[in-house]
């Protein structure tokens, strides 16, 4: 994955830009809902890309 960011950012120099970001976002998150001492709902999600 890192070349890849790697190379976008080299062909955003290499056509002249003053400014050039790459990014890659790798999302973990989890939500646990407990109400009165009792588990009412646990979600899991994630998200991963550009």
């Amino acid at each position: 994955m890192l070349e890849k960011l790697q190379e976008c950012a080299s062909t955003g120099e290499t056509l002249g830009a003053d400014f050039v970001e790459a990014r890659f976002d790798d999302l973990n998150l989890r939500t646990l809902d407990r109400t009165d001492d009792i588990w009412k709902a646990i979600q899991v999600k994630s998200r991963r890309g550009w």
